[in-house]
């Protein structure tokens, strides 16, 4: 997988993955500057970022 910064902009950017995870900004802005997402909380961002790459390939 890439790195977080990657990840998170994938997906949409800070407050696009903070909207779809149901959390706040800074929690995502936290994890980018850190690159590093708690374990509890990575399956969620993979799931995010799997879907984000599906629609992008299928558009």
């Amino acid at each position: 997988m890439e790195n977080v910064d990657q990840i998170i902009a994938t997906i949409g950017g800070v407050r696009k993955t903070a909207a779809v995870l149901g959390i706040a900004p800074t929690t995502v802005q936290h994890w980018k500057t850190h690159n590093r997402v708690p374990a509890w909380r990575q399956s969620d961002l993979t799931a995010a970022y799997d879907h984000a790459v599906s629609q992008k390939k299928a558009a």
